[in-house]
């Protein structure tokens, strides 16, 4: 018996072996990423989020959006993992990397439920767990707290198709329960129901639900999803994200080449980019790209309909795709036009896809589907390095598209705060040569020549940015310090206005430098105290405290 004979008789023995398999793979590929940094919206939903650093801050989740989304759940698993591992990434990248497994092995039971053979579910299950564009999900520690939603529309799906097969007599009731939960973590869960309708319609390989169980499920999700829908807009103020604004028309014209991109990248992975070169469609929708894009996209769906009439499995597969990445196909506006992780869910489809080829292929199939995993975790290991750090990120994303305003933006505040100033000046003055956001590069070079002491440079620029409004949270900051260093007429009045509209620890030690570069002792002494009652641990304003009381 050769080794392909073996493998294939340890997975038909022991189901459990294809898990191991697949934890294995995970690791083996992505494992590397256990030992990488925080990046990109890490800092603002974990490293410099200070609502969870208290417990406290709990219920205000559940009453109050955060960055415009509406994730409370979210918010408070990022609360428990800031108390359990503090700033440490490796716990939080290292959770990524068992969720994406579980997520795994779901993708596998639903398959199962699907009648694949455990061969054929593995090698779906593989296409699933080492696919490249999920490196998105969790290279980065803020969607792999995402991950966890995605799992509750996974396991509400087993649940369902569970139930259906009579192996799971709570099946609709945890189902239910599972998309509750899911909603409250990520948004992306609002596709469940019509992905259950579209299992309703098209899977008919398993007893169809009674009167009595359809009207009960359909009747819990839909009002899951309303009460969600009505809690979410009276938080938010609205349903899509706040001030986003757009031509409905245009921009669903513009989501044909996106879903175009998806679909290549789903079979050609390479390269990645978290900051993809599509956005220009917004600015000119109806061109020839988009017509084509719009006949193929409307022939994938007659060809998947069609296709679906001699195998069924074909239409839920690309079906699939379809229903899951509705939430984020900007039919209500989400600001963003695309990104990698939104294909996480959808890809299910193509595991389906996958399984399905097998399934009607010969022993020579068996070696293009081993050349196909083999060739997916190539990329994957090749490409997750890029997350190792901000650095590394946004200089991998600039030589894909060297006018990135993403990735200029944040691998000069990457430079900036890790006291790089010079690699700083260089990418902020890159931005304003190429004209990409030169009101946040001037006021980027404002903040880098008040840390270098230069308060007069710093008020010239400041002053430019001052006739081009709106003036952001930085920029007043910016222009008080300046202000303040240089004595400029009314710079006290200025500090208390702002220290009232921004009471950050860091601008009462910015306000008590000034007090104490103009001998006002008693002031300075005053917004330092301050500054330390809102972060006790600022040992540098601890030292100043020090200094101004031992002087005489």
């Amino acid at each position: 018996m050769n080794w392909k004979a073996r493998t294939a008789d340890i997975i038909e023995k022991d189901p459990r072996a294809k898990y191991f398999i697949i934890a294995a793979a995970v690791f083996l590929v992505f494992g590397q990423a256990v030992t990488y940094d925080f990046v990109w919206d890490d800092f603002l939903f974990i490293v410099n989020n200070e609502s969870i650093r208290s417990f406290s801050s709990i219920p205000s989740f559940f009453t109050h959006g955060s960055e415009e989304l509406y994730r409370p759940l979210r918010s408070v698993f990022f609360t428990f993992a800031y108390f359990i591992f503090g700033l440490n990434p490796a716990p939080y990248h290292l959770m990524g990397l068992v969720f994406h497994i579980i997520a795994s092995v779901l993708v596998m039971r639903i398959l199962e439920c699907c009648g694949f053979k455990p061969k054929q579910v593995l090698f779906g299950g593989l296409v699933f767990a080492l696919h490249p564009v999920h490196i998105q999900k969790f290279a980065m520690a803020t969607p792999s707290f995402d991950l966890v939603g995605d799992l509750c529309l996974l396991g509400a799906t087993v649940s369902y198709l569970g139930f259906r097969r009579g192996d799971f007599r709570k099946g609709l009731t945890v189902s239910v329960l599972l998309f509750a939960v899911g909603l409250l973590i990520s948004e992306t869960v609002v596709s469940f129901p019509f992905l259950v309708l579209m299992l309703e319609l098209l899977f008919d390989r398993l007893p169809k639900l009674s009167a009595a169980q359809r009207r009960f499920y359909w009747i819990s999700l839909f009002l899951v999803l309303i009460v969600y829908l009505m809690v979410r807009t009276a938080v938010l103020g609205q349903i899509q994200r706040p001030h986003h604004e757009f031509n409905l028309v245009a921009l669903y014209m513009s989501m044909m080449p996106v879903f175009i991109y998806y679909f290549r990248l789903l079979i050609v992975p390479y390269p990645l980019c978290p900051d993809p070169p599509l956005e220009t469609f917004l600015e000119h929708p109806f061109n020839e790209l988009t017509i084509i894009s719009l006949v193929i996209v409307a022939a994938v769906i007659v060809l998947a309909w069609l296709a679906g009439k001699r195998e069924k499995l074909v239409a839920v597969a690309v079906f699939w795709f379809f229903l899951a990445i509705l939430p984020n196909s900007n039919i209500i506006p989400t600001g963003t036009l695309m990104a990698e992780r939104y294909l996480y869910l959808p890809s299910v489809g193509l595991s389906i896809l996958a399984a399905l080829i097998l399934s009607r292929q010969s022993e020579k199939g068996n070696r293009v589907a081993a050349v196909f995993l083999i060739y997916l975790a190539a990329l994957s290991f090749l490409q997750i390095p890029a997350w190792k750090n901000e650095e590394t990120l946004w200089k991998t994303t600039l030589a894909l598209k060297p006018r990135s305003e993403i990735a200029l933006k944040n691998l000069g505040k990457a430079y900036y705060d890790n006291g790089e100033i010079t690699e700083a000046k260089k990418v902020f003055n890159r931005m304003l040569n190429m004209g990409v956001n030169q009101k946040y590069a001037l006021s980027q070079l404002a903040a880098v020549a008040i840390n270098e002491g230069k308060y007069r440079y710093a008020e010239a620029l400041l002053k430019v940015l001052d006739r081009l409004p709106p003036h952001s949270k930085q920029f007043d900051i910016n222009f008080l310090i300046a202000g303040c260093q240089l004595n400029r007429q009314g710079w006290r009045e200025k500090a208390d206005v702002l220290l009232k509209k921004y009471p950050t620890p860091k601008l009462y030690e910015e306000v008590g430098n000034c007090y104490a570069k103009f001998g006002e002792k008693e002031r300075a002494l005053e917004k330092f105290r301050e500054s330390l009652k809102l972060q006790p641990d600022r040992a540098r304003v601890v030292e100043k405290i020090k200094i101004l009381e031992t002087e005489p």
